[in-house]
Parts: structure tokens; sequence; C-alpha cells
């Protein structure tokens, strides 16, 4: 069966730690997953907003980056919004999480 695959890169580090994980979409993208996936077309890179990184935790929320988090998502969904389009198997590559 052929799938009609598109791959989306978001490695954010917003809400984590820059330790290396946020590298890990680009390592697959490198070794070769878009010719073993036979991908439509180039990967999407979304901006990250990484170069916006604080280690500070905002004092209402006590989280890393609550507003550069919600610029990202906001510019990630509407990413989502313009490429779901039609019947894809999309493939996102984003680490994001919150501790």
């Amino acid at each position: 069966m052929n799938f009609n695959i598109e791959i989306v890169s978001a490695p954010s580090i917003l809400g984590l730690k820059p330790t290396g994980v946020e590298l890990l979409g680009q390592s697959l993208i490198d070794s070769g997953l878009e010719k073993v996936l036979n991908t439509r077309g180039p990967v999407k890179h979304i901006q990250t907003l990484n170069d916006q990184y604080s280690y500070e935790r905002d004092p209402e929320t006590k989280c890393l980056n609550p507003k550069t988090i919600r610029d990202f998502s906001q510019s990630l969904s509407r990413t989502i919004g313009d490429t779901v389009t039609e019947i894809i198997l999309h493939l996102f590559l984003e680490v994001t999480a919150a501790f």
C-alpha cells in the first residue's frame, strides 16, 4: 500500500532543558527517513523559537517559556491546518514537554 506521507519537523525545547533531545528529529531525517518513507515532498521545518529560550520560570505559571510556547504552538497549529487538507499520513517530529 502506498501512503501519501509528509514530514513536519518542529523540535522545540521551550518546555524542556536544551539537552540534545531536540536534535532527534533531524537525526532521523539525516539517517534517510524521507527516503525510507517515500515522502511526497521535502520536510517542512517549523520555526521553533528556541533562540528565545529562557531558564527563568514564569512566576505565575511556574513553567518555562509559557508565552513563547504559546507562540510556537500557534505557528505549529497553522502549519498543521494548512498541511492537513487531504488524506495524508503526517509524521510530526516534535519534542516538547513541560516539567
